[in-house]
């Protein structure tokens, strides 16, 4: 491997050139070569689900995320005089050395090359006159790496951003799914309401509407005031006497004289409840809209109570 060649590659080469390096990267400063594969991947998913950008510049910024957000792994023994020489330093100082002098990477900081090289008996581009009879300590660094390197994982980048796709593609599928319930129980509630109003309101337009049993008619609320005071004392508020004029929804083929005594209630098994405790079969029982306001008789015949 020549050190620092990740120029001219692209973030979609990292699985080929950029994983097997920083995880052998991550091993040769001490971590556990699982642990080390492991962090990689999870690090480039977190970088490509956050958006990062492709090209060469998001392969710079990837390996330096990789290896940037590496956290100190457990006591390792070191192998080897180039593990060794690295031991020696604290950890972020070991990923910046290799870092800088293997892959190229400027973000980590310079780490401490001179260290390295002194315990290696090697050289740096640092030092003037270099001493050729040394070994390059990039190279012997590149060449640890690659000892520690597992194999490339040409479709690590690819397959992440695939599998991006298809989970963005089952979000979509998902809201478009629960937006079109959500729709269809709008309009089944929206239904209902109209068919409400259908049942009670439009026959009301504002008026009050409730369940009444017809139980006899008469000319005069006078006529009825009799019946009415009995009844009073058996299901109280409940009776009353009005015109059939002021009512909407009886039917058109109902006999009517101008009055009638009926009991009234808003729900219908209550009314179902008084016409059985009076005993007396309804003329007509039915939801019914008034559509006016009578004033209290001046005999004292009940009228409409309970509203």
């Amino acid at each position: 491997m020549t050190p620092g060649s990740q120029t001219d590659r692209h973030l979609e080469d990292f699985g080929s050139w950029g994983y097997p390096r920083v995880v052998g990267t991550l091993v040769v400063c001490g971590a556990e070569p699982d642990a080390a594969a492991a962090h990689v991947r999870s690090s480039v998913r977190h970088a490509l689900t956050g958006g990062l950008a492709g090209g060469t510049e998001g392969l710079r910024a990837l390996t330096e995320e990789v290896l940037g957000s590496a956290k100190v792994p457990p006591a390792r023994p070191p192998a080897g005089p180039v593990e060794t020489a690295l031991a020696a330093l604290p950890w972020a100082d070991r990923v910046a050395t290799v870092g800088t002098q293997v892959l190229g990477v400027q973000g980590l900081g310079p780490g401490r090359p001179d260290e390295v090289a002194r315990s290696l008996g090697a050289r740096t581009s640092g030092w003037a006159p270099p001493d050729l009879s040394q070994p390059d300590l990039a190279t012997l660094l590149a060449e640890a790496v690659d000892e520690r390197a597992p194999a490339p994982l040409p479709s690590l980048v690819p397959d992440i951003q695939a599998s991006m796709r298809r989970r963005r593609i089952t979000l979509s599928i998902a809201l478009a799914v629960l937006l079109l319930i959500g729709g269809v129980l709008l309009l089944i509630l929206a239904t209902r309401d109209r068919g409400g109003e259908d049942d009670g309101a439009r026959l009301t337009s504002g008026s009050i509407t409730q369940w009444v049993a017809v139980l006899e008619e008469g000319p005069t609320p006078a006529s009825l005031a009799p019946r009415a005071r009995e009844l009073g004392r058996i299901v109280g508020v409940y009776v009353f006497t009005d015109k059939w004029a002021c009512y909407e929804g009886f039917g058109a083929d109902t006999p009517r004289q101008e009055w009638f005594l009926g009991l009234a209630s808003n729900d219908k098994e209550t009314v179902d409840g008084l016409v059985e405790q009076v005993g007396v079969t309804p003329l007509v029982e039915a939801r019914v809209a008034q559509t006016c306001v009578q004033q209290p008789p001046s005999d004292g015949t009940p009228v409409v109570i309970e509203r």
